[in-house]
């Protein structure tokens, strides 16, 4: 396995729960990029918005993106849905095998929907609205994303995904 696998994609893509499973079957450590900012701030993504904005928060996750990618054990790597978008991020994520979790709008409104108390980005959004924002900001994200190594589809069930990419990685 090669020291480090980035999972990218749009928040609700599901690169948390495909991440677990994957850092199982490879035998490796998950990290949640997300966990290690709150860890690195003593607070929320979501108290980090709101007491310091976005703009402090894009810079301190660049930052943990740079100390965590430096570590020497390999992991699978799951990215906040902004990381790749800001900051030069994508220089650093170019290093390792990344894979992009595509998920159709839809799809994507049907999970936030459930998790929008815990999404700073989308907790002030009506759900008759989140439609049209998730359209918006993945149309603005989409040219980030599309920089992966690779481009799996996430609404397959999580093996079959995992399977995916284990071959992928296998090549």
């Amino acid at each position: 396995m090669n020291d480090k696998i980035i999972l990218m994609g749009f928040m609700g893509c599901g690169k948390s729960t495909i991440g677990r499973t994957l850092a199982d079957k490879l035998g490796c450590k998950f990290v949640d990029l997300d966990d290690e900012i709150e860890k690195e701030a003593k607070k929320t993504i979501s108290k980090i918005f709101e007491s310091k904005g976005e703009a402090y928060f894009r810079r301190l996750e660049s930052k943990v993106l740079k100390t965590t990618l430096a570590k020497k054990e390999g992991m699978v790597l799951a990215l906040g849905g902004g990381t790749p978008c800001f900051n030069n991020n994508l220089k650093l994520i170019a290093k390792f095998p990344s894979f992009y979790i595509k998920c159709g709008i839809d799809v994507l409104a049907k999970r936030l929907k459930k998790e929008k108390a815990h999404r700073p980005v989308i907790v002030g959004q009506k759900s008759s609205e989140l439609s049209s924002f998730i359209s918006k900001k993945l149309s603005q994200r989409r040219v980030f994303y599309n920089q992966a190594s690779y481009t799996v589809m996430g609404a397959r069930p999580v093996v079959s995904i995992v399977n995916r990419i284990v071959a992928l990685v296998s090549i």
